[in-house]
Parts: structure tokens; sequence; C-alpha cells
């Protein structure tokens, strides 16, 4: 054992400088001391995974998808029934369009 790993039990998370406390909270205090020692003295930031979380969201609903289940799936991951519909790719044929001239246009091509 080196002498770090001898002194860990004894540290309080508390003592250590911001953001470790809330670190150790999170991860424990080993992976907060490993996290220090390999990033000690730079800058880190850590993006938001919102985008990455979304694509998830919406491949599993892709995956899910049995064709009639859109207000069980919209439910689930609280979403607007319609909301899912774009997910799956499936137009509402009853939404009223903000462009019908366009729409007609592009069906008559």
């Amino acid at each position: 054992m080196s002498l770090k790993e001898d002194l860990l039990p004894h540290l309080d998370p508390n003592e250590l400088p911001d953001p470790y406390p809330k670190i150790a909270k999170l991860i424990g205090m080993e992976n907060a001391m490993a996290l220090a020692e390999y990033y000690g003295g730079t800058y880190l930031y850590f993006r938001k995974v919102d985008e990455a979380l979304r694509k998830a969201r919406d491949k599993l609903i892709r995956e899910e998808f049995n064709g009639y289940n859109h207000k069980e799936l919209a439910r689930r991951f609280d979403l607007s029934e319609t909301w899912v519909r774009n997910i799956v790719g499936e137009r509402d044929n009853n939404q009223m369009s903000l462009f019908p001239d366009m729409d007609q246009q592009a069906s008559t091509g």
C-alpha cells in the first residue's frame, strides 16, 4: 500500500477544496481522489448529456413502437402523442396544416 492509500480512509471529504466534496459524495472518495490526481491543476468542463439522452430515448421509442402504442409511449417518456409520432416518422393526417397551399402543391408535385 502506498502512503496515499493509507491516508484515504482518514480523509474527510468536507475538508477537501471545492468541488471535491460534492464529487466524493456522488462517486465515492476513492474515485474523487483518482479524478483529482489525473485532472488536478487543470480546468475540467463536463458537457451536458441532454442530446445523447434524447437520441437514446428516440431510438428506444422507435424500437418499442408497434404502430398502435403512441399513447403508452407518450406517457412513459413524458411526451405528447404528436411528438411520439414525429419521432417514429408518422405524420398525423388529422392535424391542420399552417400552410395548406404548400401541402397541396407538394402532393401534386
